[in-house]
């Protein structure tokens, strides 16, 4: 069984206060329904422990802030299934069938198009990773967030404090220490919409 993964976990707007995020629900539910083997997850406030080892819940519960949650469930929700599951941001919209590439592709990590330095660069938007690796995800991001917040200056760096602790700085320097590179050709595949970085509103 193949597995599309995406989450929405709500803080001051519903899901359809974003643009596209029903549509493309409703793609992927659709897509699934329609593909032998694949099965649709959508994460939410009220399920996520479903996809989630129980000996993570209490660290979860703790977590600074719930943006730390949304990149530390999705991240316990492809460990659970291996790389048989596939995470997708909602903002990712797709131009045509995927399925080769997600099926060829034993490890997937997501690019974006950096204009100050003119070149891609490796984010968290969209990944696929096999259970060891993923696992070292895991650990290595309840490491750096317990370290992180031991440093004074994080509890004024906020938005800096969830990049290093679970998020896309975090999930980085994870792939330069493992030698993991972006996958080519996702632009085949996938159009990124410009992010909706709604998490900013949690950090007023």
């Amino acid at each position: 069984m193949k597995y599309i993964v995406n989450i929405f976990l709500k803080i001051n707007k519903d899901i359809k206060d974003f643009e596209n995020y029903e549509n493309n629900i409703q793609y992927w539910k659709n897509y699934c329904e329609n593909k032998k083997d694949y099965k649709y997850i959508l994460i939410t406030n009220d399920n996520w422990r479903e996809y989630v080892d129980n000996k993570y819940y209490d660290f979860i519960d703790n977590l600074r802030f719930i943006w730390n949650r949304i990149d530390f469930i999705r991240y316990c929700c492809v460990n659970k299934y291996g790389n048989n599951a596939t995470y997708i941001d909602l903002d990712y919209m797709p131009i045509k069938d995927p399925q080769s590439y997600i099926e060829n592709n034993n490890i997937i990590i997501c690019s974006w198009w950096c204009e100050k330095e003119n070149k891609f660069k490796i984010g968290n938007g969209m990944f696929k990773l096999p259970r060891a690796l993923s696992q070292k995800l895991i650990d290595y991001s309840i490491e750096e967030y317990h370290k992180k917040l031991k440093i004074k200056v994080y509890d004024n760096w906020i938005k800096r404090f969830m990049f290093q602790t679970t998020g896309a700085y975090m999930f980085v320097r994870f792939c330069k220490m493992n030698k993991l590179n972006y996958t080519p050709n996702q632009d085949d595949y996938f159009y990124t919409r410009k992010p909706t970085n709604a998490w900013k509103n949690d950090f007023k």
